[in-house]
């Protein structure tokens, strides 16, 4: 797996002031007070609990969400590539196989030779390769659509877990074709075999609706704050279910050993053990 080296770009590459990014017009924002500048060659680490607005941030990055308050502003020609999970599936059409998928997305620049190597690069074989992408595992899917990142030069890849279902020899090939990209990143991802493979020059912590970033690579204590922020994050939502749980059954209140139902209902004993 090669990324093609970036071509000449902005600097900065992209500017983020005191934005403010969410789904819902009718919710308050996801993130808010966002202000961040991007700059060729980085590598930009965001940690967070499972839905802090990690991925709302790489989507406001991308331009695909714009902001509700504050400025998004982009560097002339800057060309980016967001990938995320839930594109990898979209990206292929049906029936498709891989080297279609990678003639396709080349917009015809990679000939099936050259696109056939590609691919056994990234553990695909010939005769995988002109097979339906539905016979492919959930790794293999991964490693092609992540395979397409080297199909066009970028100045600034975001990347949404790009490591999930990848064992760890995959996992060490992507990182291994991501460190030696010049090109700048911005990126989360579980997998801490990839994180310091990458060796980020800035570290972002998601957390309470805003961005606290850190002029600094990534030290244990950010790793532990994260973890604490993931215990918290799971507590709530386990008392979440709970409470949800409880309001559900209020409409059936228990009498003396007897399940009643609403009152127009006859009550109901409970089932011999």
């Amino acid at each position: 797996m090669q990324l093609p080296p970036p071509p000449p770009g902005p600097d900065p590459l992209l500017s983020i002031t005191d934005a403010a990014f969410g789904y819902d017009e009718a919710s308050p924002p996801v993130l808010a007070s966002v202000s961040l500048v991007l700059r060729p060659g980085e590598r930009l680490l965001l940690l967070g609990a499972n839905g802090a607005g990690k991925s709302t941030l790489l989507h406001g990055i991308s331009g695909r969400l714009r902001p509700r308050e504050g400025r998004r502003a982009a560097g002339r020609f800057l060309q980016l590539l967001l990938w995320e999970q839930a594109q990898r599936d979209d990206l292929v059409e049906e029936e498709e196989s891989p080297l279609d998928f990678f003639v396709r997305v080349s917009g015809g620049g990679t000939d099936e030779e050259a696109a056939l190597s590609a691919l056994g690069d990234l553990g695909i074989d010939r005769f995988a390769a002109r097979r339906s992408c539905d016979c492919l595992s959930s790794g293999e899917r991964t490693m092609m659509a992540l395979g397409a990142l080297g199909l066009a030069p970028k100045h600034l890849l975001l990347l949404d877990e790009p490591a999930a279902f990848l064992g760890a020899a995959a996992i060490a090939k992507v990182a291994e074709a991501l460190a030696a990209w010049p090109g700048a990143v911005v990126f989360c991802s579980g997998s801490r075999a990839l994180c310091d493979a990458l060796q980020p020059t800035r570290v972002a912590r998601v957390h309470g609706g805003t961005l606290v970033l850190h002029d600094r690579p990534p030290v244990e204590a950010d790793w532990a704050t994260v973890a604490v922020d993931s215990q918290r994050q799971a507590e709530k939502r386990a008392r979440e279910e709970e409470e949800a749980e409880e309001h559900s059954g209020e409409g059936a209140p228990r009498q003396g050993g007897v399940t009643c139902d609403p009152p127009t209902s006859r009550p109901r004993l409970p089932a011999d053990p």
